[in-house]
C-alpha cells in the first residue's frame, strides 16, 4: 500500500510539475505571439501607408509644382487682385484643380479662381485653417489630409504654399 501512495504522489507531483511547465510555456507562446502579430500589423500599416502617400505624391506632383510656381509668381509680383484673379482662372482651368485661391496674410483678403472673392468672415478666414498655419508653420508646400470640401461638394485635398 505504502508503495501505491509514494507511486501515487510522484505521478500528481509530476503531473502537477508538467501542468504547470505547460501553462507557461503556453503563455510565453501567447506573449511571443501577440507581440510579433502587433509588429507585423504595425508593419504592414506604416507600408501601406508609406504606399498610399507615395502615390499621392505622384499624382500630385504636377499640382504640387503648379502651387509652388504660383507662389513664387505672385510673391515675386505685386499684381492687383484683379490680376491675380486671372492667373488663377487660367491655372485653375490648365489643370485638375477645382477651385484654386490665394489668401493674404496683412488683410485675410481671399482671391478665389470662380470669382468669390472676399475679406474674411466669422465662417471663413483662411488665415486659420489648418492647411493655412501648417505652411506657414513649415515653411514649404504642403498636402492637407483628405477632406469633405463645403464649396466643391466632394472629397479633396489642399495643396497649400506660403507666399513671400
Amino acid at each position: 500500500m505504502k508503495i501505491q501512495s509514494v507511486s501515487r504522489k510522484v505521478s500528481l507531483g509530476a503531473s502537477l510539475l508538467f501542468i504547470m511547465l505547460l501553462a507557461i510555456l503556453s503563455y510565453i507562446n501567447y506573449s511571443d505571439s501577440k507581440a510579433n502579430t502587433t509588429e507585423l500589423l504595425v508593419n504592414e500599416r506604416t507600408k501601406v501607408t508609406q504606399s498610399a502617400q507615395s502615390l499621392l505624391n505622384t499624382q500630385l506632383g504636377d499640382d504640387i509644382d503648379a502651387i509652388e510656381n504660383l507662389a513664387k509668381l505672385i510673391g515675386a509680383n505685386n499684381y492687383s487682385n484683379q490680376e491675380v484673379e486671372t492667373i488663377l482662372k487660367a491655372i485653375e482651368n490648365s489643370s485638375r484643380f477645382d477651385l484654386i485661391f490665394v489668401g493674404y496674410q496683412n488683410d485675410g483678403m481671399i482671391i478665389r479662381s470662380n470669382g468669390n472673392s472676399s475679406l474674411p468672415t466669422n465662417e471663413y478666414d483662411p488665415r486659420k485653417r489648418a492647411w493655412y498655419e501648417r505652411a506657414i508653420k513649415e515653411n514649404k508646400t504642403i498636402v492637407s489630409d483628405p477632406y469633405m470640401s463645403k464649396t466643391v461638394q466632394k472629397l479633396c485635398v489642399t495643396v497649400a504654399a506660403p507666399i513671400y
